[in-house]
């Protein structure tokens, strides 16, 4: 066939290699979402260990095993939770409360009262 019949495929504005400012800033957006919805997903990791969760409830939840989840996230959420534990300043009384409100969650997800 000739080029009339198909045209001329490198005639026509002549394409930029590199990203438009439009399209750089799409990426870069969409980045920044997925960072923050991967944040999001080790907190919720972090609070669901931090209440007694086990990996196994982590892994079902990701669709994943439990030897994955562990694997993927576990120094990155005992990361977070030490800089959380870091940065905290409770007063005793804070922290008897509250570990004592994870008892009872734990309790509660085992069946007992």
């Amino acid at each position: 066939m000739s080029s009339s019949v198909l045209g001329n495929r490198r005639s026509g504005p002549a394409r930029s290699r590199s990203a438009s400012p439009t399209t750089a800033s799409c990426q870069l957006a969409g980045t920044a979402r997925i960072d923050l919805l991967e944040e999001r997903k080790l907190a919720l990791i972090a609070e669901t260990q931090t209440l007694g969760g086990s990996w196994e409830e982590v892994g079902r939840a990701l669709v994943v095993t439990r030897q994955a989840a562990w694997e993927k996230y576990r120094r990155r959420v005992r990361d977070m939770l030490e800089r959380s534990a870091a940065s905290a300043t409770y007063s005793e009384e804070e922290l008897l409360d509250s570990a004592a409100d994870v008892l009872r969650a734990v309790r509660r997800r085992r069946g007992g009262t």
